[in-house]
């Protein structure tokens, strides 16, 4: 178990556009948000069950990691899936910028409110929707904009909470 995280006083609401923007630029690294976010990551691919795995494999899908900070689990999906044309999207511009820095080979997208701007064969989010006070509204739009299948990791009984 790790201790919980301090308090970063950035002058804005926990959680909001302008709160990650700080937490990204400032503190994602030094708290080994890469790492944490490369192991749920695979994590979650090594979960899939055979058909999903399959068909992120054996075709040549469309994958959005919506939330992505700055870009590991687009990272991790393309080095799983190298067929798959993997997209990263987030609201925040220092993290999008950062991920376009570190992995120029994957595409970053930025928009207000996460709003996910095209259609995708597969939508993955990972340890976002616990940042929202109403989850499922947020998980609507995504599941709105997967043709194929939505993949969603979220901690489970996680302590301290």
């Amino acid at each position: 178990m790790t201790s919980p995280e301090p308090r970063i006083d950035t002058g804005a609401e926990v959680n909001s556009p302008a709160w990650w923007e700080h937490y990204l630029a400032q503190h994602w690294d030094a708290n080994d948000g890469g790492g944490q976010t490369r192991h749920f990551m695979q994590g979650l691919i090594a979960a899939l069950p055979t058909p999903e795995r399959e068909f992120l494999r054996d075709r040549a899908p469309t994958v959005l990691d919506w939330g992505c900070a700055l870009g590991e689990g687009v990272d991790e999906l393309a080095r799983a899936f190298p067929g798959a044309k993997v997209a990263g999207l987030d609201v925040a511009t220092s993290g999008i910028a950062a991920a376009r820095q570190r992995f120029p080979q994957h595409e970053f997208l930025c928009t207000p409110g996460g709003v996910i701007p095209r259609r995708f064969d597969v939508v993955v989010t990972s340890n976002c929707l616990e940042h929202f006070a109403d989850p499922l509204a947020v998980l609507a739009p995504l599941a709105a904009a997967a043709d194929q299948l939505l993949l969603v990791l979220v901690p489970f009984a996680e302590q301290p909470l």
